[in-house]
Formats: structure tokens, sequence, C-alpha cells
């Protein structure tokens, strides 16, 4: 056997001495020189004994821990040719010790991550170790796949680097629990987006930090235009229609989100529109209960509003309507009277605690009280009774009076019941037999009218007939006894102005004995005497020269006179001639 003794300087060196020290030991060294050496050498061989102690302690430390890890630890080559694994990898991957030689990285990998398993191998050669955790999902010896998350660092023999020590744990279930939580926050995302609700998050001071696309249609802005904005100024206004402080709201939701679990308040559009929102919130705490933000679910109920609204205004109407009402008005449900106005209190003499504690048919006559209430239920189950008819009622002083009534089935709350209207005829029917007497003596007399009337026909009959027997008689007479003699004086010599004169006379004859002087004069046509003998010359054929010359007047006061005729006679064009339409009338 052959033993390599190095020089006794590197010896010396070795075992810890100066420069100083080797030189003098180089010489003959003294007794006290002697001590000193051996007292360091067995220094030195202590301070070895305990290293070597101490790096059997580690050796078992660290196979303790190899061993022991609940985490999966293993070694391989440059090349990804597996060295060791403790017990969790083998276990883990499903392989028996005396495998784990013949196993690669490659073979567990799928083809994909083999690139990143090449760049982390030569990360960790160049830097010694990982900057980072990697995942990768290995295949196991029966098939299955698992997800690890690796740490990885260079291990060394002899000073220098020889293997890849990696440490794993598994993440599988990390993994589902993160795709489960991906998935079903991919599917709140979709339900959030897609549900036909406002869904709003804020923060402790009103910014929105989220919002879903039908809000953002609903209020009419862009992502870009609301998110990071306050509420106060974009969808709720500072002050509510009622006069509500909605930014002092808004503040106090942002502290007190319990006390706004369920809340309505008027919000708006980014077009102004005022809407009306029941917003239900929900503040989101960290584990110290600190409020980190408030959760908005709002649906709008602006027709749901306005129908309150016609609805107390309808109400409204109708007790301002049936309170002033002249008529008795009262609503019935079931058997119990649960609404009266005023004039019912006049007409019947029951308060409205008195009537609230009667049956409705018990203030009826008993002449008609089974009858009334017999019709009133009827009513209330939907069959069909008379709307109107008449009945006696009794007073709370026992005075009979006659009622006009008009009922009709409504909804009042949540139960079906009777609106009804009585009108008090207790004086008609008291003047109804006085009424038809003098309907009796009205025909009587009405009969002894037409008999006067037909008599009095009979007159008229007889005057008209005289009436026209007289106008052909004096027609007659004219013709017999003046005409002859018209014609004769005709015959005679005369001046042109009494030949003028005698025609005239014999045409103002013919007006007279014929209807169109009696036309004129008519309240239809309203023409003065002056007018009806211009009318008559025009008529002739007279210019308004000749006309002027025979009355002696002017032809500016005869034209005056023609523009009157015509407006009476309501010729308004000058295309219309006054001669052709006088001739027109017989």
């Amino acid at each position: 056997m052959f033993f390599y003794l190095p020089p006794l300087r590197k010896c010396q060196k070795k075992a810890g001495f100066s420069p100083q020290e080797v030189s003098m030991m180089s010489k003959k060294p003294t007794y006290e020189q002697l001590k000193k050496r051996v007292d360091r050498l067995e220094t030195r061989l202590n301070e070895l004994k305990r290293e070597k102690e101490i790096i059997s302690e580690m050796r078992d430390k660290y196979t303790a821990i190899f061993e022991r890890n609940l985490h999966c630890i293993y070694v391989h080559d440059f090349e990804g040719r597996f060295i060791d694994a403790n017990d969790a990898a083998l276990s883990l991957l499903g392989y028996r010790r005396e495998e784990i030689n013949n196993l690669r990285i490659s073979s567990i990998m799928n083809e994909d991550q083999l690139p990143m398993v090449m760049a982390t191998i030569n990360e960790i050669m160049q830097s010694g170790s990982q900057r980072q955790l990697t995942e990768y999902k290995v295949k196991k010896k029966n098939g299955n796949h698992v997800w690890i998350e690796t740490d990885g660092g260079l291990i060394y023999r002899q000073g220098k680097p020889y293997a890849i020590q990696g440490v794993a744990r598994d993440i599988t279930n990390r993994k589902l629990t993160a795709a489960a939580l991906e998935e079903s926050e991919r599917n709140y995302r979709e339900l959030v987006q897609s549900v036909n609700s406002i869904i709003l998050k804020l923060d402790t001071k009103g910014n929105v930090k989220f919002i879903n696309n039908f809000s953002l249609k609903f209020f009419g802005y862009t992502e870009k235009e609301i998110i990071g904005k306050n509420v106060i100024g974009t969808i709720v206004p500072k002050t509510e229609s009622s006069g509500r402080d909605l930014a002092d709201m808004i503040r106090d939701l942002g502290l007190y989100p319990e006390r706004y679990i369920n809340n309505e308040n008027e919000n708006m559009r980014k077009n102004g529109q005022r809407v009306w929102i029941a917003w239900t919130n929900k503040g989101v705490q960290d584990e110290a209960g600190n409020t980190l933000e408030i959760l908005c679910v709002g649906n709008d109920i602006t027709k749901h509003k306005e129908a309150e609204k016609a609805l107390r205004e309808s109400e409204e109407k109708f007790r301002t309507l049936a309170e002033s009402a002249p008529a008795a008005i009262l609503i019935v449900a079931g058997e119990k009277i649960l609404y009266i106005n005023r004039a019912f209190e006049s007409i019947s003499g029951y308060s409205e605690a008195e009537a609230h504690a009667m049956l409705f048919w018990e203030m009826v006559h008993p002449d008609m009280r089974d009858l009334v209430k017999k019709r009133g239920l009827a009513r209330q189950r939907g069959e069909v009774v008379p709307d109107r008819y008449e009945l006696k009622a009794l007073t709370k002083d026992d005075e009979t009076k006659w009622i006009d009534l008009a009922a009709a089935t409504i909804n009042y709350g949540d139960e079906t019941a009777t609106l009804a209207i009585a009108y008090d005829i207790t004086e008609n029917k008291q003047a109804q037999g006085s009424l038809l007497a003098r309907e009796q003596e009205l025909k009587d007399k009405t009969h002894e009218l037409e008999e006067m009337n037909a008599a009095l026909s009979v007159l008229l009959k007889k005057r008209e007939d005289d009436k026209i027997e007289l106008e052909e008689k004096i027609q007659f007479n004219a013709k017999q006894l003046i005409e002859p003699y018209l014609e004769s004086l005709k015959k005679t010599p005369l001046s042109p102005r009494q030949a003028s004169l005698l025609h005239i006379i014999k045409t103002n004859l013919d007006e007279i004995i014929s209807p169109f002087t009696r036309i004129f004069a008519s309240t239809k046509h309203k023409l003065t005497p002056q007018e009806i003998k211009i009318a008559s010359l025009i008529r002739q054929g007279k210019t308004t020269k000749d006309i002027a010359v025979l009355m002696g007047l002017s032809p500016r006061t005869i034209e005056f006179h023609r523009t009157k005729i015509r407006h009476k006679l309501g010729l308004k064009t000058k295309t219309d001639s006054l001669q052709s339409y006088l001739l027109s009338i017989k």
C-alpha cells in the first residue's frame, strides 16, 4: 500500500502554523518550542474531531429531513435523470425506490412543459438556484396527474456542482380549488353581467368600484365615465324630490351599511331623468370587522312609485269627491260597512262609528231588507244582480226614506267590496202623486188645446183662402177696370215724359198685382220703399241715368242705392248681374 506524504511545509501550513512558526520549525527546536507545537497539534486535533462530529450530526439531520419530510425531495442530474427521491416523492408518484434510477423528468412531464423544465435547469446551473417557484403538471405511474410546486438548487461534491436537488409540494387540491373558484367567479361574473338588476360595489366614501352592464345601460354611462366616480352627482342626486339629503345618506351608508339593508331612494340617469330604485345593501368586512366596501343590488320601482302616487292621488280625489258629494256613499265588504261619507250621516242620522258597527241591511226598511241583503251578498260573489234600484230605508229616528241606489263591485285593499251611491228621493216620491194629478190635468188641457188648434187651423185656412180670393179679385178688377183706360191713354198724343210716367204707372200696377213687391218688402230682404222703386226700375231695364231722371235724384245717389240693394240680396261680385237676379224672382 502506498501512502503519499506531502512536504513538511504543506503539512505545517495545513495544521494552522504561521510562516514564522514554520521557519522556526525548520531549525532544531528547543523543548519549549516542541511543547508549544504539541499543544497546538492537540488543539487542532480536537477541532478536527469536533468538525467530524458536526458533519456526522449534519449528515444524520439531512438524512432525517430527506427521508421524513412531508414534502417531496428529489435529486436529478443536469440531463434530467433522477438520482434519488425521498419517500414522500415516491409515494406521490407511485414508484418504488429501485425504479427511481430509470426515471427521467421527460417521462413524467407533458411535452408542452419540457421547455420550461429545461429553462429552469439552465437557470439553476447559472445562478445556483431558482429565482421563483414553478408549477408543473406531472404524470403518476398509474397515469393520473397531479400538480406540484417546485424549488431547486445546485448540490456540490468536492467543491464542484454535480446535481440539482429539488423540493416539491403537492398543490393539486389548491389547483382544483383555484379552478373551482375561477369557475365560480366566472359564473358569478356571468350572472352579475346578465342579470336584469343594478349591481354596484362602492367604497365607504361612495365611489364606484364596480358596475355591471345592466346598470351602465340603465343609467346611460360608459364604464370609463363612472368607475372611480362618486355616486353623488352621477347616479344619485344631492337632494331627493322629497327634500331628503341623499349626500348625507350616502355618507351614512359608508359608515353604517347595516342601517340600509333595504332602502328606497331616488336616483338619476345621465340625462337627468329621476328614477326610483329599491336597494339591498351589504357591507363587506375584513377579519377585524372593518367595512371594506358595500355591495348594492337595486331594482327599478319607478312605475310602482308612480302607481302608488297615482293611487294616493286617486284616493284623495275620491275622498274629496265623496265628502263633498250630496249623495250618500258607502263601501261594504261582506256584511260590514267599511266607509261612509258625510252625506250618508246626514241622510241616515247614523254616525261613522255607529255605521261601522252595523250590518249593511239593518238600515233597510223591513219590507225590503231580505231583498237588499240577498242582492248585496250575491253581487260580491260575482253574480248578476241589478246595478240600480229603489228601496225604502229607515233612519236612526225610524223615519222612512226612499233611496235610489246604484252599486258596483270594486277591489278595496285585498278584498272584493261594493261601492254604493244612494240618492234621497223621498221628496220626489212624495211629490209623485201630485205630479201624476198634474199630468192628468195637463193631458186634459192639452186635449182642449188640440181642439182649439184644430178650430184655429180651420180659421187660418179660411183666411188664407179669402186672401187669395181677394188678390184674384184685385187682379181681375185692375185688368178689367184700369188697364183698358191705360191702354186708351197710351194711344193719345203724349209728351216723352208723360209717356214715361204712363209706362211707370203701368209697370207699378203690374208689380202691385204681382208678388215682386211683396217679396222685397218681406223681412227676408228688408228693402226700403225707395230701394224697392229703384229695384223695380232696374228690373225693367232702366239705366242709372234713366232712373235718376225719373226719380229726380242724382246718378251718384242711384249708384249708392244699387250698391246697398246688391249687398242685401247677397250679390258680392260685379260679375253677378243685378237685373238678371231681379228678373229671376217670380
